[in-house]
């Protein structure tokens, strides 16, 4: 990790966009975090993807966040404007943003609004790419890579190097519209979108992993968990990581859970506030553990037999994972949610038992009527349908391929 030093401020400030060779040769994306950690989970995952990509990315990184983005990334240094991290470059987005020009791909993560400032240097030659929440609805597949037309208003009018109306106020000054296209694009989990975030050998890493057992006990003790514990994972008890809101069911989860599995240990991330009864069942054991960095939360779930997950970066890699989870959705108002959980489940090759658990897992309530959680055939046809999974969504296009391919066929159009 470096700073930049103040002999580099020049070339941050005056650095060309559309570089020359293969097109894009670089992005900057922006990213606000609006709440918890899937808005810096999504975007640096994207950024490192493209990075380490073999066209040679340049990628920045606006973040307004430095103290979240240090949770999943340890290198950062939050006291920083600007760094290095792991080939991407770190941008602290103030209310007064460095002076820098546009790359040749500007992602707005989530419709996060990039300065002002940054958009009246873009021209017609820069992509503008508004990165879409992911969605199983229907809609999704129709809106994936529309245009939008968005004007612009540019600085005072310069004609000669002049400022033009400089000693008007500044709502009376001259300035001419810029009309730049904004594209959307969506994650989903259908050919029709832009698909799910999966870097080169993400399964095959995976694949190695899970043939070392020993890593996974390895990983355990590096989380403090207890000796205890990992006696009774190893004595066949259910392994279960819970990564869920505040206002998630717990005890009524583990009322079941109880009831269907002789033991579990549920491995609780540190700061993560959740409804725990004082008193759960005997056979259900409470194991706090750090809060992890990104690589090691992959290695977390694939070791654990199920995920209760929450947001949108740990529930597509939780897919990934291929085992199963409860993926607790972020409640919004007129529980719209509970419609968008529908159409995921939807598409989801889940057996029937599954889906109505993750429905009253999503109730903040907990539901009306609890169904008992999958045991014996019933379990074993969830972690099917989770390695069914799995395979149709890896057989798809990644985003960042789905993205570079949009990308590339617009500027072949131009």
């Amino acid at each position: 990790m470096s700073t930049a030093p103040e002999s580099t401020s020049h070339s941050l400030a005056t650095e060309t966009a559309g570089a020359s060779g293969q097109w894009p040769r670089s992005f900057d994306i922006f990213c606000r975090v609006i709440d918890n950690y899937g808005d810096i989970g999504v975007c640096w995952r994207l950024a490192q993807q493209l990075a380490r990509h073999p066209g040679g990315f340049r990628v920045r990184l606006w973040v307004d966040d430095l103290q979240r983005c240090r949770s999943l990334v340890p290198e950062t240094d939050a006291s920083l404007p600007y760094q290095t991290v792991r080939q991407v470059e770190l941008v602290h987005w103030t209310d007064v943003p460095p002076p820098c020009q546009p790359r040749d791909v500007v992602i707005e993560a989530f419709a996060c609004d990039p300065p002002g400032d940054f958009l009246r240097k873009m021209t017609q030659a820069n992509a503008w790419i508004n990165l879409e929440y992911l969605s199983a609805e229907d809609w999704v597949e129709g809106c994936h890579g529309l245009g939008s037309p968005q004007e612009i208003s540019a600085s005072p009018l310069q004609v000669d190097g002049t400022i033009h109306g400089a000693a008007m106020p500044a709502e009376a000054a001259p300035r001419k519209k810029l009309v730049l296209k904004k594209r959307f694009f969506f994650p989903g989990f259908t050919p029709g979108t832009g698909g799910l975030l999966r870097e080169p050998g993400l399964l095959a890493r995976r694949g190695a992993w899970l043939a070392q057992p020993s890593l996974r006990w390895q990983l355990l003790r590096d989380l403090g968990v207890s000796s205890d514990a990992i006696a009774r994972l190893r004595q066949d008890a259910l392994q279960v990581l819970l990564f869920c809101y505040p206002h998630a069911p717990v005890g009524q989860l583990l009322e079941r859970l109880s009831a269907a599995h002789g033991q579990a240990v549920i491995l609780l991330p540190e700061g993560m506030r959740a409804d725990i009864p004082s008193a759960p069942p005997a056979n259900i054991r409470i194991q706090r553990i750090p809060f992890v960095p990104q690589e090691h939360f992959d290695a977390l779930l694939w070791s654990s037999d199920l995920n209760c997950i929450r947001g949108e970066d740990s529930l597509v890699r939780g897919l990934w994972a291929g085992r199963p989870l409860l993926w607790h959705i972020y409640a919004q108002d007129e529980n719209a949610h509970l419609e968008k959980l529908d159409a995921w489940l939807a598409r989801s090759p889940y057996p029937p038992d599954a889906q109505a658990l993750m429905r009253n897992w999503n109730h903040q309530d907990g539901g009306a009527s609890w169904p008992a959680f999958p045991s014996g055939d019933a379990w074993q046809a969830w972690k099917d349908s989770a390695g069914v999974w799995l395979e149709t969504l890896s057989s798809m296009p990644d985003l960042v391929s789905s993205l570079l391919d949009m990308l590339r066929k617009e500027a072949a159009c131009a």
